[in-house]
């Protein structure tokens, strides 16, 4: 756990993606937010120790990585149609 808590931290904090991954007042960042909480009150209560906190990095974990590759993927490149003359390969099958 210590482990997914650091790599949240570098990613969010260090890396400053945090305004880019979760912008300000959209539903990803409430959704965030609201995990991380009910995490953090699951560990206060005390009830199932670490595990409540451990199950909210489970999911956060995962959803954030993808979040950060998905911000890092390139638009699509469009690629030009190939003229008419140059579609047709002249291909010997070893004759």
């Amino acid at each position: 756990m210590p482990i997914i808590a650091a790599f949240l931290l570098y990613l969010l904090i260090w890396e400053r993606r945090l305004g880019r991954l979760l912008p300000r007042g959209s539903a990803l960042r409430i959704g965030v937010i609201a995990a991380l909480g009910a995490g953090l009150l699951g560990f206060a209560m005390n009830d199932s120790g670490v595990v409540i906190t451990a199950l909210v990095y489970l999911y956060l974990g995962p959803y954030l990585t993808l979040l950060a590759l998905d911000a890092q993927r390139r638009e699509p490149e469009l690629l030009e149609p190939l003229a008419a003359g140059r579609a047709t390969a002249d291909v010997s099958f070893g004759q």
